[in-house]
């Protein structure tokens, strides 16, 4: 394409292609891309990168994402220089950084690690977000990535994103009391400006994208003039005139960013893409803009092809670099002679079918939704079938003004993948879903791998074209009623809190729960106030969960338990019932996932699904005689791998642990049955729990009591349990579980289960110490034990039963964990090694009433009832508690 050098402004054209979401193109790929955009007169390219570089010490991140090598990236810059284009390196650094953050290494960085936070778009998160700024361990984590990335580039520029750091968009996360005090711009300023010191001592100039800043203009003037603002905006109407004034006035150099509109669309939004990029070089040429940048994004699986960026690419660099560009006819004309092939006219007519279906939306597309939800797409009213017929009318009259002969072998590939992907929406719209699962995502695999690396590529297929599993109503849903229906009554005035326990062994100890399961559930019921813990142990199948229950389970007593273990079936069901006996919880079991020899070919997967296993049987009867909510999750697995043709090894790590990827397919199964609509009616396999008015005294049969405060404080009460301190009932203490073993790979408690003997329990800190003698495989180790309050209690042994001189604590043969130090990690016992545990309340006493709607444990783990309570005043005030909650376990 000619440019009139006249009207070239010496000024930056880039592009900014968006590698992170599913979709690395190989490297024959992004250079033809590099060969397209020196055509056009771009002089810069950026690959936006969160997860996709392969930092050398950070593989558990971009293992599974195919993800650019440094040699790649030095060859690319290379390459890009040859052609006259500065290769500018992109990691974001602030935002956007769940790729990360998901993993348990990193999570601890994160500014809210279990998601749950309302943005300011009113939506909440799934997963974490952003880092935490507060944390002095952010920025050195930071900074030694950019150690590693930035000396494969050439360029003295550096885009360190920073946009949508909605994480601290509410005051509930890490760093929301100092940003409550300061403003939450105030906060995001502070680390940018650390961000932007750590840029310039690498001798680089920091870009970053200005969306945050624009939301507190007052913070600008705050920024130094040696960083470049990049002013974003994706719709027609979006405020660019009054951003480059904004920063024109503020002296900082910016660039205007108009997008492609090509994600989350199917074939583009080219009306919107037009206006969008002729208001951004409107603004920017009137303020002094030093650049324009192209971005181009692909959120959700970027099924768009490469194809579909194409117009504004071509676009944005005709209008900036002051070429005649009239209408869409010019555009179109543009298009066909840039790529040898007639197909501009279909492409820009195809990008208007978002305009034709009868509702549009801000972003996106609705026809991308109607084809990546599936039977799960809730059509607006709208969008009628009149209305879609005109669509797939237009699809058909652009599609015969496309000649293809001639055309380079990527266009035609593009155009059959944009074939595909509209004919899967027609299918959509007539209901034809098993269709699309069935056909469409072997011929999109085949095309996507021509031109992209494998990573990604089954995500990309499962958010575009679904698991394939069409889920009808589960009746055993029922049988969680009452958390259901307390999440349903839950209000911003009145919210319900609900404690969730997830527990099992590795599978459940992925934290697909906290992750996946409970944002979604969040997102349902807003204003529910989730207390969750997943205390899952890995490699405990149901002999030593039975033990550690003791300790993790039954005190925690949740509303809302999340059950799976492998193992022996008896002891499987017996955990269920002792849940059932010992809480109220509503108790939620699911079968298992294939393995990798379960799964190795589609014949076995097939074979599978036509019977089901043992263990599934079982898990039912269990589920059935303690009324649990039942999820057959092994046979939606068989499903879908059969829809999406995949074998087990493309879902797994190894021979049986997901991978990253797969944890939000394996969650979504769970959370799909839970969701769903259906009837509800009381459960009473789960016990009673009601509630009545505080009193000083008062009768009751269950094993819990819970006061709520009514907002009166000053009064202070020892608490009595049938006459007597409640401190004196032994069942109403608990031995925390105990501390890992000495292997650096250890996870595991040194000890499963820690008894009392008898004695009268005191809240303290015990340390049980390896003394010297013990034999090389673990079988013989004499120790000692010290309690904190107790001091001495006395020396045992390993291989015999043992009771401490108090009688505070009994530690029995079996109650060692055997395997933490020889059997799995292979390390000797040493003397001087110890393992560390607590003796704790599950009471409160002396109880202080708090602020109001707080809730206060009186009681918990006595027999079930009957019992007398009695609050015995220890300093005078008001009652100061509304009600008392009494939990009563189903009798058996």
């Amino acid at each position: 394409m000619a440019l009139c050098g006249a009207d070239v402004p010496k000024a930056h054209l880039c592009y900014q292609m968006d590698i992170s979401r599913c979709k690395v193109p190989t490297m024959k790929t992004v250079k033809s891309v590099v060969d397209l955009l020196a055509k056009l007169g771009y002089d810069q390219f950026q690959l936006y990168s969160e997860q996709t570089f392969a930092y050398k010490d950070h593989k558990r991140v971009w293992e599974e994402w195919s993800a650019f090598t440094a040699e790649e990236i030095r060859e690319l810059t290379a390459y890009c220089a040859k052609k006259g284009i500065d290769l500018i390196p992109n990691q974001n650094s602030f935002g956007h950084l769940e790729r990360w953050l998901v993993h348990p290494e990193y999570n601890h960085l994160a500014e809210a690690p279990k998601a749950g936070i309302r943005t300011h778009w009113n939506t909440i998160t799934k997963e974490p977000m952003a880092l935490c700024p507060t944390d002095s361990r952010s920025l050195p984590f930071i900074a030694s990535l950019y150690d590693e990335l930035l000396p494969n580039f050439q360029s003295k520029y550096f885009n360190v994103g920073c946009d949508e750091v909605v994480d601290m968009d509410d005051f509930t996360s890490r760093s929301g009391a100092l940003a409550k005090e300061k403003g939450i711009a105030s906060v995001y300023v502070d680390f940018l400006l650390k961000i932007h010191k750590e840029v310039t001592k690498r001798g680089k100039t920091m870009m970053f994208w200005a969306d945050i800043v624009h939301r507190h203009p007052e913070l600008i003037p705050q920024l130094p003039k040696n960083m470049v603002a990049l002013n974003w905006g994706y719709e027609a109407k979006h405020p660019f005139e009054k951003e480059c004034a904004e920063m024109k006035a503020s002296g900082i150099p910016f660039y205007v960013c108009p997008g492609a509109s090509s994600w989350l669309t199917i074939c583009g939004r080219t009306d919107n893409m037009m206006a969008c990029i002729d208001n951004a070089v409107a603004a920017g040429k009137k303020h002094g803009a030093m650049g324009l940048m192209m971005a181009d994004w692909g959120d959700h699986g970027h099924c768009q092809p490469f194809l579909v960026s194409l117009p504004a690419i071509v676009y944005a660099a005709a209008k900036w670099r002051g070429e005649k560009m009239g209408d869409q006819a010019d555009l179109a004309r543009a298009i066909d002679k840039l790529v040898g092939a007639q197909v501009g006219e279909c492409l820009l007519r195809w990008g208007n079918l978002y305009r034709l279906c009868g509702r549009e939306r801000g972003n996106s597309s609705e026809l991308f939704y109607m084809l990546a939800n599936g039977a799960k797409y809730q059509r607006p009213a709208a969008v009628t079938d009149a209305n879609l017929a005109k669509v797939f009318q237009e699809v058909k009259a652009a599609r015969a003004q496309r000649v293809l002969s001639g055309a380079p072998e990527w266009v035609r590939d593009d155009m059959d993948l944009l074939d595909l992907l509209l004919d899967a929406l027609e299918m959509r719209a007539q209901g034809k879903h098993a269709e699309v699962h069935a056909i469409c995502p072997p011929k999109y695999r085949a095309l996507w791998l021509k031109y992209n690396r494998p990573g990604g590529l089954e995500r990309s297929i499962e958010l575009v074209f679904g698991t394939g599993i069409d889920t009808p109503p589960n009746p055993t849903r029922a049988r969680i009623s009452r958390t259901l229906e307390r999440m349903q009554r839950s209000t911003l005035e009145n919210p319900e809190t609900v404690r969730v326990l997830f527990y099992g062994q590795s599978i459940v100890q992925q934290n697909w729960g906290p992750l996946y399961v409970i944002p979604v559930l969040q997102k349902k019921y807003p204003t529910v106030k989730f207390v969750v813990e997943n205390r899952a142990i890995g490699g405990y199948t149901t002999p030593a969960l039975i033990k550690t229950a003791e300790a993790d389970l039954y005190p925690f007593y949740p509303d809302l338990l999340f059950f799976h273990d492998y193992g022996d079936t008896k002891l499987y069901t017996e955990i269920v019932r002792r849940a059932r006996e010992r809480t109220t919880a509503d108790i939620v079991l699911w079968t298992s996932h294939l393995n990798l020899a379960e799964g190795q070919t589609l014949e076995k997967t097939a074979a599978l699904l036509a019977k089901p296993d043992a263990r599934s049987i079982a898990i039912r009867e269990t589920a059935d005689q303690f009324n649990c909510m039942y999820i057959d999750l092994r046979t939606k697995w068989c499903r879908m791998l059969l829809a999406s043709g995949r074998e087990s090894y493309a879902m797994l790590n190894d021979t049986i642990h997901m991978k990253s990827t797969s944890l939000a397919t394996y969650a979504e199964m769970i959370a799909e049955d839970i969701l769903a609509e259906g009837a509800l009616s009381p459960n009473p396999a789960a016990g009673q729990v009601t509630t009545s008015p505080a009193a000083l005294s008062f009768t009751f049969t269950g094993n819990r009591v819970v006061a709520t405060a009514n907002g009166e404080t000053g009064a202070e009460y020892d608490v009595f349990l049938d006459g007597k301190p409640v401190g004196e009932c032994r069942t109403a203490w608990t031995m925390t579980r105990t501390s890992k073993g000495p292997s650096k790979r250890s996870w595991n408690p040194v000890l499963d289960r820690v008894d009392f003997g008898g004695g009268v329990p005191v809240a303290e800190k015990w340390t049980l110490t390896f003394l010297p003698g013990a034999s090389k495989d673990g079988k013989h180790i004499p120790f000692k034990l010290t309690g904190s309050v107790t001091g001495e209690d006395g020396e045992g042994n390993k291989d015999k039963s043992f009771v401490s001189k108090s009688g505070r604590v009994a530690i029995q043969p079996d109650g060692w964990a055997d395997n933490f130090w020889w059997g799995y990690h292979k390390t000797e016992p040493q003397p001087g090694y110890q393992v560390t545990w607590e003796t704790k309340p599950l009471f409160t006493s002396p109880a202080k009433p708090g602020t109001k709607g707080e809730d206060i444990v009186l009681v918990q783990g006595c027999a079930n009832g009957p019992h007398t309570l009695e609050l015995k005043p220890r300093k005078p005030g008001p009652l100061g508690f509304a009600t008392f909650t009494v939990y009563a376990p189903a009798k058996r």
